[in-house]
């Protein structure tokens, strides 16, 4: 029987796979706040073509790849993230595909050397404001969404939302 509860409580653990990722971080040295979406790049088709297996951690598909054999991966992010989101400031809708931006290599990383291996990340600066940020997380998206906002001296607020959730977030100098 303990082996049996053991099994089970194993499979309890959420797979990096099971939630997109948004975080929401304040300068320390002052500034826009900043947006950090993450998104499981083995989940989209272009990685599928590259040998991607979304429900396993294998990154070998994701090694030695060229900046042609990543733009795909990037693109297709893209267009998910400005699908799966809409934030709204200050009443004005944000285009979030066209501020997008992804580091030069696109690829956070292949190794250990991260948190999540294998995601896509991409930035959003967002512009000076006292206001608050409504997040609107689609229906359509598939994943429970982790939020984390970091404020300087501050424990990190975290917000778990469901496809089709929204929440707000104070966007106050901390």
């Amino acid at each position: 029987m303990f082996v049996v509860l053991l099994g089970m409580a194993a499979n309890l653990q959420a797979h990096d796979s099971l939630y997109h990722y948004l975080e929401v971080s304040f300068p320390r040295e002052g500034g826009p706040p900043q947006i950090a979406f993450s998104v499981h790049a083995a989940d989209l088709e272009s990685a599928r073509v590259l040998g991607a297996n979304p429900t396993g951690t294998d990154l070998s598909w994701l090694r030695n790849r060229t900046s042609t054999e990543v733009a795909p991966l990037l693109e297709e992010g893209r267009v998910y993230l400005s699908k799966a989101f809409s934030l709204v400031l200050g009443g004005k809708e944000l285009a979030v595909g066209e501020s997008l931006k992804f580091p030069e290599n696109g690829i956070l990383a292949t190794e250990g050397e991260a948190a999540r291996p294998g995601f896509l990340i991409a930035t959003l600066s967002l512009p000076e404001s006292t206001g608050s940020l409504e997040l609107h997380y689609a229906p359509t998206a598939g994943k429970r969404l982790m939020v984390v906002v970091n404020r300087p001296g501050r424990f990190p607020e975290v917000h778990d939302l469901a496809p089709g959730e929204t929440t707000d977030i104070d966007l106050s100098k901390p």
